[in-house]
């Protein structure tokens, strides 16, 4: 998340939704504009099952971890950021923006094809569907005009169906009707082994 062109608290959110404690120590953030000229070791935190944890520029309210960030606001051609565990191995990339001329690679080591939208002022990326992680990020990731820092993102309902009532009559649950039994689809979370929100 940036609030603004000037990059002033931006934050990281990880999400474990893994049944078992992530120990943080060791990992890091990396990112960059055009290479992964950047880095943050993370604190050696034990990330419990279901907790939220944001990495956060120093200042900003709500984070748990002050950092110096910059992460680039994909003008002319993708950012990076990625979540490295604490051998340097990739756990989860994000690379947002138009074009991908500099041949970021994902997490499967391929330059990556498929880009998160980058944001706009106020905007967040964030994983659009509860620890689903396709390690394509335009399928994993989509803007948020509300972020939802330290907490699960929540996907605006719209009047998708067009019968007037503001929402989109979807069956998610399979059994037949389109009630509140399907709302839980839309919210979203990250990978379930704690990866960028």
């Amino acid at each position: 998340y940036g609030p603004d062109s000037a990059e002033l608290s931006e934050w990281v959110e990880l999400y474990n939704a893994s049944e078992e404690a992530i120990s943080l120590a060791g990992w890091t953030l990396v990112w960059g504009t055009s290479d992964y000229s950047s880095e943050h070791a993370l604190s050696p935190v034990v990330l419990e099952p279901g907790v939220h944890y944001v990495i956060s520029e120093e200042g900003t309210d709500g984070g748990d971890e002050p950092a110096v960030f910059g992460f680039g606001n994909a003008t002319s051609t993708a950012d990076a950021i990625q979540l490295r565990s604490a051998d340097g191995s990739p756990h989860d990339t994000l690379i947002y923006g138009d074009d991908n001329p500099e041949g970021w690679l994902d997490n499967a080591g391929t330059v990556a094809l498929s880009l998160a939208p980058k944001p706009r002022e106020g905007q967040s990326i964030g994983r659009h569907t509860d620890g689903v992680d396709v390690d394509r990020c335009g399928d994993d990731f989509v803007l948020f005009d509300d972020p939802t820092m330290g907490g699960i993102n929540l996907m605006p309902i719209i009047d998708g169906d067009g019968d007037g009532d503001g929402d989109t009559d979807i069956d998610g649950d399979g059994d037949g009707d389109a009630d509140a039994d399907d709302t839980a689809w839309m919210t979203s979370d990250c990978d379930p082994s704690g990866d960028i929100k």
